[in-house]
């Protein structure tokens, strides 16, 4: 993908510069009594000249390399960005996911509760309850009362039990690492990604700055060569036809006997 700003000098290399110059001999080099006025499409030139073509192959060149290093740069900064995302993400997710400890459940025991027999076992009778009178004649002295032992009921032990219920398994706190310390080292980690992240960035508008001056400046030296190039062969080319003066032909409002030495100067650069 190609930067806006990369695009721009891309497209516009080693293109004519906006300002328009003359060339001008001076007019002690011409012998002749009257000096002549020639033109040159300046222009045309600079674009039909030979070197001017390897000279954009060569900026383009330039070009890719440096967009394909800011490219780099942006591709590690999606990278930390989507590693950033998901330190938050798991970060986010622990902190809602703190364990709840279960008590264990207190154990069941089995008692033994007395109880009293059963009502069938103790007597039917009120009378049962009555002392007992024996008067024996000659045998005893006179009647002798036999109180009636005590009712003692049995007592019966009975056992009553509760089935044991399994106690829950409470969450030992030795099984994982402490919540606190397992946050702590998510939010290190969120800093310092977080770091890494904002130095990349500024990494990549420096490079990317740099990059643009030095295309910049490349351009600016191609087209200076060039253009001396282009200058050196118009001075040759107006001397040998006699010309005293070459303007552009942009320059130009109205000619009189003005001389084209735009294809002489062409020629001349190609070699011819």
């Amino acid at each position: 993908m190609k930067t806006p700003l990369l695009t721009a000098a891309a497209l516009l290399g080693l293109s004519w510069p906006a300002t328009s110059h003359a060339i001008e001999l001076s007019l002690e080099e011409n012998k002749a009594e009257r000096g002549n006025i020639g033109f040159v499409d300046t222009q045309r030139l600079f674009q039909l000249f030979p070197e001017t073509r390897k000279a954009k192959e060569n900026f383009e060149e330039a070009v890719r390399l440096a967009e394909d290093q800011i490219n780099q740069r942006k591709a590690e900064i999606l990278r930390l960005r989507k590693e950033l995302d998901s330190l938050k993400v798991e970060r986010e997710a622990l902190a809602r996911s703190t364990p709840t400890p279960v008590a264990a459940a207190p154990a069941v025991s089995t008692a033994a509760v007395e109880v009293p027999a059963v009502a069938a076992l103790r007597p039917s009778t009120a009378a049962a309850a009555l002392p007992l009178v024996i008067n024996l004649p000659g045998a005893t002295a006179g009647p002798v009362v036999i109180a009636p032992p005590a009712s003692v009921l049995p007592v019966i032990a009975v056992a009553v039990s509760t089935p044991a219920v399994p106690a829950p398994v409470a969450v030992s706190s030795a099984a994982a690492p402490a919540l606190p310390d397992a946050l702590a080292v998510l939010d290190e980690r969120i800093a310092q990604k977080t770091q890494e992240l904002e130095r990349k960035r500024a990494q990549a508008r420096e490079e990317q700055e740099a990059a643009e001056k030095n295309l910049l400046d490349l351009e600016s030296r191609k087209s200076e060569i060039l253009l001396g190039k282009i200058y050196k062969a118009v001075q040759e080319v107006a001397r040998r036809e006699g010309i005293s003066v070459v303007v552009d032909k942009t320059g130009i409002l109205y000619g009189h006997n003005a001389v084209d030495l735009t294809e002489k100067v062409l020629k001349h650069l190609k070699g011819g």
